[in-house]
This record gives C-alpha cells, sequence and structure tokens, in this order.
C-alpha cells in the first residue's frame, strides 16, 4: 500500500455510476485545463519522440480535436532548428550509439 501524493485522485470505477462521475470529472478537468497530459505531448516534450514521430501518430487521428491538436504542436515544433534536420529525442540518438552485439562463439 502506498499514499498517493498531492495532485492524485483514486477514482472508483466499480459501478456503471462511478464510471460516469469520473468521466465527468476528467472531462471538467481537461476544459478548464486544456488539453495537456497527454501521451504523445509528455513524449515529444521529454524528446523521447520527434516532432515527425507526432505528426505521424496524429495522423491517424486528424479528423478528432485530439488529432488536431497534436498534430498543431508536432508543426509548432517543427525541424531542429540548429541542423535544418528533423528533431532527434535522446532515445533515438542512444538507439544510433548501440549496436547489438553477435555472439559468433557458438
Amino acid at each position: 500500500m502506498e499514499r498517493l501524493g498531492r495532485g492524485y485522485a483514486w477514482l472508483d470505477t466499480g459501478t456503471h455510476e462511478s464510471l460516469l462521475e469520473a468521466g465527468r470529472l476528467i472531462k471538467a478537468i481537461s476544459t478548464a485545463r486544456g488539453p495537456d497530459r497527454l501521451p504523445e505531448e509528455i513524449a515529444l516534450n521529454q524528446g523521447w519522440i520527434t516532432p515527425d514521430q507526432t505528426a505521424a501518430l496524429a495522423g491517424r487521428l486528424a479528423k478528432t480535436e485530439y488529432g488536431r491538436y497534436l498534430l498543431e504542436l508536432a508543426r509548432e515544433r517543427g525541424p531542429d532548428r540548429r541542423s535544418g534536420e528533423p528533431a532527434r529525442g535522446p532515445l533515438q540518438h542512444q538507439a544510433d550509439e548501440v549496436r547489438p552485439r553477435v555472439d559468433r562463439t557458438r
């Protein structure tokens, strides 16, 4: 058992009514604060994905408000300003540096 810190809420969704109440609460918070805490936005902000990858993920959702928001976010970030190439997050750079070892002794 772990005590949840400030900013966390436990939403009991064990009944139809409590599930609806939880959904209403999330909707109210999203409406008041705007669309934040989106997984793709967090990944982009942390550098885990690039703007190009964000746009690709959003492309499948382009007809929704969520998809349009992500596309606009990707456009705002655009390519890496220093090199003119698409931005690359730290995970992409790590992937370039790490090469699999092949054990040829077996």
